[in-house]
């Protein structure tokens, strides 16, 4: 069905509730209100279920969402439904109880976003040399720059490669490397912990041992071999 808090009936338990309830509660379905109007008008095909008549329960994790980064009601509210829907990818059936059950989701992807304001410039690069490596396995190329939940641990591996003071390129290959026999892919989450570091010690041993193995032996100087004639 079209989205039907649009239609009149809804509207109306609208503005029922935003009469009834308290103050929060006004707030969140003010906001819910608004930004849900605005998925519609920029997606006229999305289809929404009908407001449910009773306790909005994402209220309670919408106020400790402002408490704990420190947002007024009405900012915080504001990005907690955005974020929420952001994460829904279009599907908006059940949208109030998803919104509810989601906090934990929506909370990490508000930390990430901040985090990554630290972001050095260089996670781009890692980011995309890592794409580029899982596609020439894969064939299939998968952008993470506009998902800051996972766009993260790109920022967080360079901050972490950047302190070891070791190449980034070099790193990568390792995972990629270590994984090769199983048909596997690192997942960058897993690029910045002791296993990872690992994989790159034991890149380094077996990459250094070849090299040295490939250097052609010389037996004598240039000049102990013209002394001999």
């Amino acid at each position: 069905m079209i989205l039907e808090i649009l239609c009149h009936e809804t509207t109306e338990i609208i503005d029922q509730l935003l009469f009834s309830q308290t103050s929060p509660e006004r707030d969140f379905l003010t906001h819910f209100h608004i930004i849900v109007v605005n998925i519609h008008v920029k997606n006229p095909q999305v289809t929404y279920n009908p407001l449910p008549q009773k306790p909005i329960t994402p209220i309670p994790l919408c106020n400790k969402f402002c408490e704990d980064f420190q947002l007024d009601t009405r900012e915080g509210f504001i990005k907690y439904i955005e974020l929420g829907i952001k994460k829904m990818d279009g599907n908006y059936n059940n949208l109030l109880n998803r919104l509810a059950s989601m906090s934990e989701k929506i909370s990490d992807l508000y930390s990430a976003t901040l985090e990554m304001e630290g972001d050095s410039g260089n996670a781009k690069a890692i980011h995309d040399y890592f794409i580029k490596r899982v596609a020439d396995v894969t064939g299939i190329y998968e952008s993470f720059v506009n998902q800051p939940d996972k766009y993260i641990h790109f920022v967080r591996l360079d901050k972490f490669l950047s302190e070891k003071g070791w190449d980034s390129i070099q790193f990568i290959d390792a995972q990629f490397e270590s994984l090769a026999w199983c048909n596997g892919l690192p997942e960058p989450s897993q690029m910045y912990n002791d296993k990872a570091i690992e994989r790159y010690n034991k890149y380094l041993f077996k990459h250094k041992n070849h090299s040295q193995s490939e250097e052609p032996k010389v037996e004598g100087s240039l000049w102990s071999k013209i002394n001999k004639l």
